[in-house]
């Protein structure tokens, strides 16, 4: 049976046809005591640390969530945003760089039945007011003050019920609307929360239902809402699961995506191919560990050391002529980098690699390619690129 045969047969309990909530809580049940989320301390003022939900990071250190605690988060958020008045197929929307708490409040409000639809955070006033009233969003999760300031300029323009702030604030009384900050919303949903009545509202739930609105730019006209349903999702992650999970016909030294691994994420959320590879993460069993901002992947990458990250192409651009550029201090580093590359794609290409092939490999890897992989952290086994 070739590769592709065997991919295309493979199955596991990875892959299937089910709702994003309905595959979280699948995962929580088969990996409830790994490490779900990685959160760094002194970064941000989390609402959610400062209502002792979640336990306080040492700063400039990572602190931990299991599958199991972070589900907890997400029941009682979703719990919570029923409490706002969010019924199933509202659009709400979330207005945040990448951190822990956007994906916690994505899969929260799915889990109660909304459609999450986003804002990028460089947006301007103009461009925010457009990508809360296109999709006719009745709600939005805001990071910060300063972007809440961006809602304010625009409140009159907007047909908004309520705001929540992921970070501690008290500038709720600038805005006519209610305003939240995300430890408050848990509150909400754990005063009376009924598990059973949060995986009815899972239950009920279809692939077929419409799961986001993932804008584009607007770099071409206004941005596009794309609709994507939990089927869209879920059929993306059926084969990447296919093609990188665990197949058995895979050769040891070919590396796969797994439980345990941990995959560093700094890849924007409010982007299709970010929030693919955190729903692949999550359904895979895998830690999620957040770059406290797109300037220190390269300290947090030395400090999780991940196994996994995705980026695209353009950061792998970066990677590879900073490297270059670093090996070519002299003529001889420069011809050794460019040889240790010749031999890397030489054994890349062949079908059967040879001894001298394997050797060459061998000899690049000691010279160059040890020194990069401890640049990375030290246990990069796959990097994931896509997007534009």
């Amino acid at each position: 049976m070739s590769w592709r045969e065997a991919e295309q047969e493979y199955t596991d309990e990875v892959i299937g046809e089910t709702t994003i909530p309905r595959m979280f809580f699948d995962a929580v049940e088969r990996y409830g005591n790994g490490i779900c989320q990685m959160y760094k301390g002194g970064v941000y003022d989390r609402a959610l640390v400062d209502g002792s939900i979640v336990p306080a990071a040492p700063d400039g250190e990572y602190a931990e969530l299991t599958y199991h605690e972070t589900s907890d988060i997400v029941r009682r958020l979703a719990a919570g945003f029923r409490e706002l008045g969010v019924d199933p197929d509202d659009r709400v929307s979330i207005y945040a760089d990448t951190r822990m708490e956007w994906a916690q409040a994505d899969i929260a409000l799915m889990t109660a039945g909304a459609v999450v639809t986003t804002v990028y955070t460089e947006s301007s006033s103009n461009q925010v007011e457009y990508l809360l009233n296109d999709p006719g969003s009745t709600g939005v999760v805001v990071e910060s003050e300063e972007l809440l300031s961006s809602i304010e300029a625009v409140e009159d323009e907007v047909d908004i019920d309520f705001a929540v702030l992921l970070e501690a604030s008290d500038a709720g009384d600038a805005l006519d609307i209610d305003v939240y900050t995300l430890d408050e919303v848990y509150e909400l949903g754990s005063e009376g929360y009924d598990d059973e009545v949060v995986s009815a509202w899972v239950d009920d739930q279809n692939w077929n239902d419409l799961a986001s609105l993932v804008y584009t730019s607007g770099t071409t006209g206004d941005p596009k809402g794309v609709e994507l349903t939990h089927k869209n999702w879920r059929s993306c992650m059926n084969q990447i699961r296919k093609r990188l999970g665990p197949r058995p016909d895979k050769p040891d030294d070919v590396p796969v995506l797994e439980a345990g691994m941990t995959s560093l994420s700094f890849l924007p959320l409010a982007h299709a191919f970010g929030r693919a590879n955190h729903f692949q993460s999550f359904g895979s069993g895998i830690t999620l560990a957040y770059a406290a901002s797109s300037d220190t992947v390269a300290e947090d990458i030395q400090t999780v050391q991940p196994d996994v990250a995705a980026a695209v192409p353009r950061v792998y651009e970066r990677i590879y002529n900073g490297i270059r550029e670093e090996a070519g201090s002299s003529a001889v580093s420069k011809r050794i980098f460019e040889l240790s590359v010749d031999a890397a794609q030489e054994y890349d290409k062949a079908e059967n690699p040879s001894f001298i092939q394997r050797a060459k490999l061998s000899v690049a890897d000691k010279l160059v390619f040890s020194q990069v992989r401890e640049a990375l952290g030290g246990n990069i086994d796959l990097f994931i690129s896509g997007g534009g």
